[in-house]
């Protein structure tokens, strides 16, 4: 094997986000975490002792793998954010207002906001999997993504993102664009929406592996 990599899906998914990705690295240890939207809750990690850890997190999924007592090698963010919200004033001014009618909407009615929500990422909404969903999980990672996160902690950083995603616009992912993340690279797809991993898995696939033989 040629290493460990950890995958986190992001906020409103589950660990089958991953399904189009995973065949492309039968050649890595997979790790895929689960953040228990659905009701089967996987987020420990065993020991990883391998020579090369990669994490690959999709929009929130970036978030939970940056917070991990990990140091990655590569850490990949698909669609991905520290500050959800934003820093530039009226990017901020309207987004805390989306925020705010996104948060009611899922204590009022969960499902069809789940729904909506997939829709509006360019991914299809299993109805079958609602049977078991945790309003609770959801919420909390509401309030979690709601304020600003500190640098990840990985020696080389890979940003892909759409340029036409509704959910974390292209000004939100060039925020990421920081000095003291000295070694990041920023790369865009002119459409992927927020569903940039099962949409163009292949594409993604081949940017990571590039990167890999590149600089790892």
């Amino acid at each position: 094997m040629r290493g460990d990599i950890v995958l986190c899906h992001g906020f409103g998914f589950d660990r089958d986000y991953w399904d189009s990705l995973i065949p492309y690295f039968s050649d890595y240890n997979i790790y895929n975490m689960d953040l228990g939207y659905y009701g089967r809750k996987t987020t420990t990690l065993p020991t990883l002792k391998s020579r090369k850890t990669i994490g690959i997190g999709h929009s929130l999924g970036f978030l939970k793998l940056a917070q991990l007592n990990l140091e990655f090698d590569l850490l990949v963010g698909l669609n991905p954010f520290l500050n959800f919200l934003g820093n530039q004033k009226e990017l901020r001014r309207k987004r805390q207002l989306e925020f705010k009618m996104l948060k009611s909407s899922m204590n009022l009615s969960p499902k069809e906001t789940l729904e909506s929500f997939h829709l509006r990422c360019g991914a299809s909404f299993d109805y079958e999997k609602f049977q078991n969903v945790s309003l609770r999980s959801l919420i909390e990672d509401l309030d979690y993504i709601s304020y600003e996160h500190p640098k990840p902690n990985a020696k080389e950083i890979l940003i892909l993102a759409s340029e036409d995603d509704p959910v974390v616009p292209k000004a939100l992912t060039l925020e990421l664009i920081k000095p003291e993340f000295s070694h990041i690279r920023v790369e865009f797809l002119e459409t992927g929406f927020h569903a940039l991993g099962s949409l163009h898995s292949e594409w993604v696939q081949r940017k990571i592996k590039g990167h890999i033989d590149g600089n790892l």
